[in-house]
């Protein structure tokens, strides 16, 4: 990318809300009502599919440039292992630094109040806080959770993952969503929450991050935003019996249960960070493959991978 891109001037003091979340997880419909409450997403956003017909709401050229990060890194959206330390700082991405940059100038950050969802997001927020500080853009971070054995049951569906698999990708993107973002203005909320009461959780985002949502609900967004949600938006609901069928399964009940329950102090901050070394060292001993089972097999192009 030349150096003339750089030169894309934004308006100064916009807010950037950044949907983290893990696949599969709602971080779709959380972006759709954001949209229809008048956050900016840009123009070019995914097509629906038979997959998430109502919408994936993710700007389409950044989830590429997202996608092609990972790759740089030696991974994939769909790899447990950890990235390397301070990936961020590398030289061999100033290309994607040029183009994000680019997109986030020229599209997103001239608007006041514009948005970002992408579920890599959660590994890749640091490649994309000092970009915001360059444009002067304050972020907004909804960390949107939804219950792990849910999620794994639809990428079962999806994607043909094992259990055992989706359940490790949960976690490792859970982790580093909810360390990434610790120390800057955040809401947590989950899929439920929203589907259950989405004008608590649109007001529990107004009030954190004073984003006017009560002037485009008065302005007519209301009923867009209720004719957009719906139970029906839900095609896994895996009912908690209280068991544990495995222990991955109970880490990812208990992390789910504690973010969405009572959030993070310093005692559970310590706590997620010693369950995220251990997770770090057991997949780097399995390589490409989640602990338990033998490396995937070929996943669906990302274009189509939410």
């Amino acid at each position: 990318m030349q150096q003339a891109n750089r030169a894309v001037a934004p308006a100064t003091g916009s807010k950037a809300v950044i949907v983290l979340g893990m696949h599969r997880s709602g971080t779709s419909a959380f972006t759709g009502v954001l949209q229809r409450l008048g956050v900016e997403l840009g123009g070019r956003l995914l097509a629906p599919s038979k997959d998430n017909e109502r919408g994936y709401y993710e700007h389409q050229d950044l989830m590429v440039l997202n996608e092609s990060v990972l790759q740089r890194l030696g991974t994939t959206w769909h790899g447990v292992t950890a990235l390397p330390p301070e990936w961020w700082k590398r030289s061999d991405l100033e290309e994607f630094r040029d183009r994000a940059r680019q997109i986030l100038a020229g599209e997103l950050a001239v608007h006041p109040v514009w948005g970002m969802k992408d579920p890599r997001l959660c590994r890749l927020l640091p490649f994309y806080l000092p970009l915001l500080e360059e444009l002067d853009a304050a972020p907004c971070l909804v960390l949107t959770l939804r219950e792990p054995l849910e999620v794994a049951a639809s990428l079962t569906r999806r994607d043909k993952f094992s259990v055992n698999r989706s359940l490790n990708l949960w976690l490792r993107y859970v982790l580093e969503a909810e360390r990434h973002s610790r120390h800057l203005p955040r809401v947590i909320s989950s899929y439920d929450r929203l589907l259950d009461d989405w004008r608590r959780e649109v007001g529990r985002l107004d009030g954190a991050f004073e984003l006017r949502f009560p002037e485009a609900l008065a302005a007519g967004a209301e009923p867009r935003v209720a004719d957009f949600l719906s139970t029906s938006l839900r095609h896994h609901r895996k009912a908690s019996d209280g068991s544990e069928a495995s222990l991955l399964e109970g880490i990812a009940r208990a992390v789910f249960r504690q973010l969405a329950g009572d959030g993070v102090d310093d005692a559970t901050a310590a706590w997620l960070d010693t369950l995220s070394g251990e997770l770090d060292e057991l997949q780097s001993l399995h390589g490409s493959a989640a602990p338990g089972e033998a490396a995937p097999a070929p996943v669906p192009d990302p274009d189509t991978a939410y």
